[in-house]
């Protein structure tokens, strides 16, 4: 919302800072990073980093699953007669 003020509001970085009782090298950080992606402070924004760190936890996961099931289905086919 103080980042809106300033792009959108047009109000003066360093007022809205001091208005808010924010650091101004903070306050200027969160404009730099909300003019590179506007929904950086959404709640459920999720960084392109951390979603493909998510996604290959997920792969190894679901490969380490299916190496076991492959696994234990030959296991299976050998026991039968």
């Amino acid at each position: 919302m103080a980042t809106e003020l300033v792009i959108l509001g047009h109000e003066s970085t360093m007022d809205t800072a001091k208005k808010l009782n924010i650091p101004l090298k903070t306050f200027e950080k969160w404009i730099t990073a909300y003019n590179k992606n506007n929904k950086v402070f959404d709640s459920d924004y999720i960084s392109p980093e951390e979603q493909i760190r998510s996604l290959k936890k997920r792969i190894s996961e679901l490969e380490t699953t299916n190496d076991i099931l492959k696994k234990t289905l030959g296991f299976y086919i050998k026991e039968k007669p």
